[in-house]
């Protein structure tokens, strides 16, 4: 039986134009076409795509950790994509006890995937053996001091065959597990890392070619950097400081330098910290991302969900029952954020093409609801960025840099006088309905009823905004159809100061 579909509904992403205030934006709608709701155990958690039927479509793990209460095993369960984004009926396979965390790769070395999971109560790594269709046994278990969370597969020592690493929640901890390329496993190291570790990744945090592994420190507020020597040991390098309760963590090349940067959903404050990595795996903060009103950030992740070439970021809303999406604009530039209604407590998230189409989706594990939501991605805007004095820009009067905190890009402008014009002629990729918002520094100087001015498909409008307040942060103007170019400008006023 298929899985029904709710929708159509619209996630609207923004086309920015970066810099001073108002970085001007017009945001594309992006459009799902629906989401499926696929039943899995009880509590689903960890979320991980892979053709796990080698039939060459992407199907969906998931470690269900609050089976064990009811008297049932706790397990992990495996969807099956029928090709089109829809899954068969689960088919559930026994783990250790609340795993946590779970993993994917070729542990064997037989060619299929297979699967390993962080036991938390049970303090080990179970092993699910994958026979290329589909259907996993239970392989050897490892005993893990320290109760782990979070679990990596990859070749650590380099030779050759995968080998697993996890985040110790209570011995604040990273264990390393030699693989013998057989499905068995080994301790090979054990590195010290900061307090409660609950995440961990693996990538590229300097240019020696070894892969390197990152922890997020719920109780420390930290990333710790564990860099990779070649032969499965590691040396803890500078914590570098993030928000308040970091329960997850994404590396990824936002800048395309070959290094990889950083990404933590810090519970404790409902913001994802967004992190550059300067080379040699020393971090610099680029500031969060964050949505009003949304809270209990949980997990986070990455993928570009526009097709624009630039990674976008995501992020679960435990407490809010949503999913945040944050469009990229290039580097550690990001639009406003939009939402995504999921289940009851949304947590883990996976990205990828689900129903072979070119296009991206996404999956959600809804805890709460022992179920996950898969949404088919229907279009795939691009993101347009047009920055103040680059071409399609234009002004009329005195424009001046402003020492006014907090701008969007670089630096602000400002100007006075009923002269004084800023305008953005924005080419877009095709004519639809879009979002166009600002971004401003406040003052009380500011001009309280500031217009703008936006040439849509049906002629032109203008809005006001007030700058005294809502300052460095994107505001939304208005939401109009527009055709394949479209102006935005802004206009000073006689008494009081506007930016730009």
């Amino acid at each position: 039986m298929r899985e029904r579909f709710s929708g159509p509904w619209v996630l609207c992403l923004l086309v920015a134009c970066l810099a001073a205030f108002p970085s001007c934006a017009a945001a594309q709608t992006f459009t799902f076409a629906g989401y499926g709701t696929v039943q899995t155990g009880l509590v689903p958690e960890d979320i991980a795509t892979g053709d796990l039927d080698s039939d060459g479509d992407l199907d969906i793990a998931a470690g269900n950790t609050n089976a064990g209460e009811t008297g049932a095993p706790d397990t992990v369960s495996v969807l099956l994509n029928r090709g089109d984004g829809t899954f068969l009926p689960r088919s559930d396979h026994a783990a250790g006890d609340r795993p946590e965390g779970l993993t994917l790769g070729d542990l064997d070395g037989d060619g299929d995937l297979d699967i390993a999971t962080a036991d938390y109560n049970s303090s080990g790594v179970s092993v699910l053996l994958g026979d290329g269709a589909g259907s996993f046994s239970r392989g050897s278990t490892v005993a893990v001091s320290g109760r782990p969370r979070g679990i990596v597969a990859g070749d650590l020592d380099a030779d050759g065959d995968l080998d697993i690493a996890t985040a110790n929640y209570d011995g604040n901890s990273v264990s390393v597990l030699r693989g013998a390329g057989d499905g068995s496993f080994a301790l090979l190291a054990t590195a010290a890392v900061g307090r409660r570790p609950e995440a961990i990744a693996k990538g590229r945090l300097n240019a020696d070619g070894a892969l390197d592994l990152a922890t997020c420190d719920v109780n420390d507020d930290t990333v710790t950097p564990l860099l990779g020597n070649g032969d499965g040991t590691f040396a803890r390098a500078a914590a570098a400081a993030v928000g308040d309760r970091p329960r997850h963590l994404r590396l990824a090349d936002l800048d395309s330098d070959g290094l990889d940067d950083v990404l933590t959903a810090d519970n404790g404050t409902s913001k994802v910290t967004v992190l550059r990595n300067a080379g040699g795996a020393s971090f610099l903060s680029q500031g969060t991302l964050s949505i009003a009103g949304m809270a209990g950030d949980v997990y986070v992740a990455s993928g570009d969900m526009n097709l624009d070439g630039w990674l976008d970021g995501l992020v679960s809303f435990a407490s809010s029952d949503k999913v945040g999406v944050f469009p990229g604009a290039g580097g550690f530039l990001f639009g406003p954020g939009e939402t995504v209604p999921a289940g009851d407590s949304p947590v883990g998230i996976a990205v990828a093409d689900l129903d072979g189409d070119g296009r991206v989706d996404l999956a959600v594990a809804n805890a709460l609801d022992d179920n996950l939501h898969v949404y088919l991605g229907a279009s795939s805007p691009g993101l347009v960025v047009l920055d103040n004095g680059q071409a399609g820009t234009s002004s009329v009067g005195t424009w001046s840099v402003s020492s006014s905190p907090n701008p969007y890009g670089a630096s602000s402008l400002f100007a006075k006088g009923t002269q004084a014009r800023y305008a953005w002629s924005v080419g877009l990729p095709w004519p639809g309905t879009y979002s166009a918002y600002s971004w401003w520094t406040q003052s009380s100087g500011r001009a309280k009823a500031v217009p703008y001015a936006l040439t849509h498909a049906t002629g032109t409008s203008t809005v006001t905004a007030d700058q005294t307040r809502d300052g460095g942060r994107w505001n939304l103007l208005a939401t109009r159809s527009f055709g394949a170019a479209t102006v935005v400008e802004v206009r000073s006023t006689s008494t009081t100061l506007s930016t730009c």
